[in-house]
């Protein structure tokens, strides 16, 4: 007997279906999960900024611990995940994090700096695929690259793990932080990554940090810079202009904290097994240690959804809020305040809307944000 033929799909084909078919209702469709807080580099902008030195193996998910939690996501039907940390490599049982993440049917995303990327590494994830590896390149000279992670070799290291990846026809990603400190050389790293055959983005967009205090915004491009990346480039110019044309116009107010997807389609859970609607927000938080997975996507979520703002913000009805960016856990790490507006997100909404002939649709609210 002839089998059916069973028709091919791209996969953006596959995900749009599929994401289409489930409209309507929350659907755990992706999960991120950091398997650590450690890392091997020093990161001037890291948004973790935990202390290296003093972080303890017991303060983060033991093996069985994360490999408990995601048996727990897979039986919830979740389909994409992301591991990520810290630096993922740091820890000497991530083979058998990622194996067992394998046997359960993910489509696994890695996020990693590659510097810890070793054969054996390399050929375990050639030999078991995952659907993309996202390195982070930092520089495109050594000079520049440990500027940036403060750590001697460690330009030399990265691009021999970035070697092994594309030796062995991996799906690889790069992706570049632009601050500050790299900002001269981002086109050479489009280059290089263009000379891989590698898919290449850059952002700009530096947050304040977990643990306050604001370090990180020391090392943040001005406006004005980040609209001249902008402009520089014309794959990304045409995307913002379509974005503008599609998501910018007048807003129904709302005191929901919450105007994203979070929490909707995707959650994403700490290296210390804490859940949330988003890998940038922090708090509040459910204990996956204490409670179920599934429990956490139920009811915690459900709820943290439902928060308010408690006071009445210019940004519920502003007409740049889709292209502002602004939500509640990058204003939290900004100012402590969920519902407040970040001053640096309305200047470049507003920067970005004068270039595509759009400021005149919304109130400059920046000064209330100071």
């Amino acid at each position: 007997m002839n089998c059916p033929h069973i028709p091919e799909l791209r996969y953006s084909e596959f995900g749009a279906r599929l994401k289409e078919s489930i409209s309507g209702g929350r659907y755990p469709l992706s999960a991120s999960i950091e398997i650590t807080n450690r890392c091997n580099l020093q990161c001037r902008h890291c948004f973790i900024q935990c202390d290296r030195a003093t972080w303890v193996d017991d303060a983060e998910l033991s093996t069985a611990e994360i490999c408990s939690i995601l048996d727990q996501i897979a039986e919830m039907g979740t389909l994409w995940l992301l591991l990520t940390g810290g630096e993922p490599l740091v820890r000497p049982d991530f083979a058998e994090i990622y194996m067992h993440a394998k046997r359960r049917g993910f489509l696994i995303t890695l996020f990693t700096n590659a510097t810890l990327l070793t054969d054996e590494i390399a050929d375990m994830l050639a030999t078991y695929p995952p659907f993309a590896v996202e390195v982070s390149l930092y520089g495109r000279t050594a000079e520049v690259y440990e500027r940036v992670t403060g750590v001697p070799s460690s330009f030399e290291r990265c691009m021999a793990g970035i070697w092994r990846l594309a030796d062995r026809k991996l799906l690889l990603r790069l992706k570049t932080p632009v601050m500050t400190l790299n900002v001269e050389e981002i086109w050479d790293i489009k280059a290089y990554a263009e000379s891989l055959g590698a898919p290449f983005r850059f952002d700009p967009m530096i947050n304040a940090g977990m643990a306050g205090g604001g370090g990180p915004v020391a090392y943040r491009l001005s406006t004005e810079q980040i609209v001249a990346l902008d402009m520089a480039d014309a794959q990304r110019m045409e995307e913002w202009r379509e974005f503008c044309d599609r998501s910018v116009g007048p807003r129904i107010a709302t005191d929901l904290l919450y105007a994203c997807g979070a929490g909707i389609r995707a959650f994403h859970i700490d290296a210390a097994g804490r859940m949330n609607v988003c890998l940038l927000a922090r708090q509040p938080r459910f204990s996956v240690l204490r409670g179920k997975v599934r429990e956490g996507w139920l009811e915690a979520l459900p709820r943290e959804r439902e928060r308010r703002a408690r006071t009445s913000s210019p940004c519920s009805t502003c007409a740049l809020r889709n292209l502002c960016g602004n939500c509640s856990a990058w204003a939290e790490m900004e100012s402590l305040e969920p519902d407040a507006p970040v001053a640096f997100l309305c200047d470049l909404a507003h920067a970005r809307a004068r270039v595509f002939g759009r400021e005149e649709m919304a109130p400059q609210i920046a000064e209330q944000a100071r």
